[in-house]
């Protein structure tokens, strides 16, 4: 039997990836590490994993952007909902908001318990974003789907 590789670390698959493989946008089988890394995300306030439907072509709705890196990607810092991908640009020495992809729905309020690099941005799980804009009252600027 041929060893399959992983076409992102090229490390060996093991026998559970190879029966049920998970495959990258482009079709390529991807070790369970690889995948998780690349399309799984923890919500920051519950902690929870969630991922990207790659099939449906479903990513991540909300995204979380702290006050500390809000002049790094030129919008403020709170809560919004991604409209259009991709929402950023990244360049060498820094990533920024492209205008009209991203719409604010609140400010992210003090008490919100999170373990958090106040250096990055995060994406969050559909139910931590309701919470969060009910949590501040703008419940209205929320186009609910």
């Amino acid at each position: 039997m041929e060893i399959q590789k992983c076409s992102s670390c090229k490390d060996d698959l093991d026998r559970e990836e190879v029966e049920s493989p998970r495959h990258d946008k482009d079709g390529t089988v991807l070790c369970d590490e690889c995948f998780e890394n690349k399309y799984t995300h923890r919500c920051p306030i519950c902690e929870e994993l969630f991922d990207e439907d790659l099939e449906a072509k479903i990513a991540p709705k909300y995204l979380l952007i702290l006050n500390e890196v809000s002049k790094y990607v030129g919008v403020a810092g709170g809560l919004y909902e991604i409209v259009e991908y991709p929402f950023y640009r990244d360049g060498i020495t820094e990533m920024s908001i492209i205008k009209g992809t991203v719409h604010w729905l609140c400010h992210i309020p003090t008490d919100t318990d999170m373990e958090v690099d106040t250096s990055t941005i995060y994406y969050i799980c559909d139910g931590c974003a309701v919470a969060l804009v009910k949590k501040t009252d703008v419940s209205h600027t929320m186009r609910w789907t």
